[in-house]
């Protein structure tokens, strides 16, 4: 379950701006499913130079009972043609352990 509020949409000097957060709840058999409630948000930030390029990027939390982790990505997409693109997105998580 979730929800994507759209707090800003871009214009030619602010981008646009939007809050994630998902709740995950266990529907699945003991063994196959953590069965705990877990809790995931981000804020996303997208700028589009033109029709051809954008920039996306998103910072998050994500709240697993006793792990916590902050995830990131950014991610650069291109046009190549009416109805195909291609994008690069290098992404992470920090947990209490470092970076994996």
């Amino acid at each position: 379950m979730g929800v994507k509020v759209s707090s800003f949409k871009q214009d030619s000097i602010h981008p646009e701006i939007t809050f994630l957060s998902h709740v995950i709840i266990p529907s699945a058999k003991d063994g196959l499913s953590i069965q705990k409630v877990r809790l995931l948000n981000k804020l996303s930030i997208a700028h589009n130079f033109s029709n051809k390029i954008g920039l996306g990027y998103s910072i998050g939390y994500d709240y697993l009972r006793e792990i916590m982790n902050f995830t990131y990505s950014v991610a650069i997409g291109f046009s190549l043609g009416e109805n195909f693109g291609a994008y690069i997105e290098p992404y992470g998580v920090y947990a209490e352990q470092g970076f994996f």
